[in-house]
């Protein structure tokens, strides 16, 4: 048995089950991450994200256990780093305080999220991919239709490590508002 992935599998039915049930993205990450913490013999703990958009009202509502901002590719400005971690890691404590950011969806916003072993993907040297050749490579592909601006950064983090091995799961997910 495989203490890890148990942890994640318990991790991915309990944001599944939860989001059925709110769809405030703090809400989520809070009872998550009380479940986790209540039931966790190995002291194990996940970083999570989670958003909500409401392309009715114009808006994104995002919460962040840990977890690394997604980037903000928007018409005519720098790509960019918009939300804060709003909590710490889901697992570690109970009643850990996660609260929520809201921000404006314009037409054209694009959203990239990531896993952590995007930008701590390394290369034969030892170098990270790191945060700033992210914001080089999604600006590379802003115009590109989501699935292939996924498709371009999973490119570029792959041509960066070239034959050193992955050390972590490589995750991307695109969401554009057309407004």
């Amino acid at each position: 048995r495989d203490p890890a992935a148990i942890f994640m599998a318990v991790t991915t039915t309990l944001l599944r089950t939860v989001g059925k049930l709110t769809h405030r993205p703090e809400a989520i990450l809070r009872h998550v991450n009380d479940e986790l913490a209540t039931q966790n013999p190995h002291g194990m703990f996940v970083t999570l994200a989670c958003a909500v958009l409401e392309p009715s009202r114009g808006r994104i509502s995002y919460a962040s256990a840990g977890h690394p901002s997604p980037v903000l590719l928007r018409p005519g400005q720098p790509p960019s780093y918009p939300f804060d971690a709003t909590g710490m890691m889901a697992g570690i404590m109970v009643e850990n305080e996660i609260t929520v950011t809201e921000a404006d969806l314009l037409p054209g916003d694009t959203y990239l999220f990531y896993s952590d072993g995007v930008t701590e993907a390394f290369n034969a040297t030892g170098e990270m991919f790191g945060e700033k050749r992210l914001l080089e490579a999604a600006s590379r592909g802003s115009a590109l239709p989501a699935g292939e601006l996924v498709a371009s950064v999973h490119q570029a983090v792959a041509d960066f490590a070239a034959e050193h091995p992955q050390s972590d799961d490589i995750t991307l997910l695109a969401v554009r508002f057309p407004g």
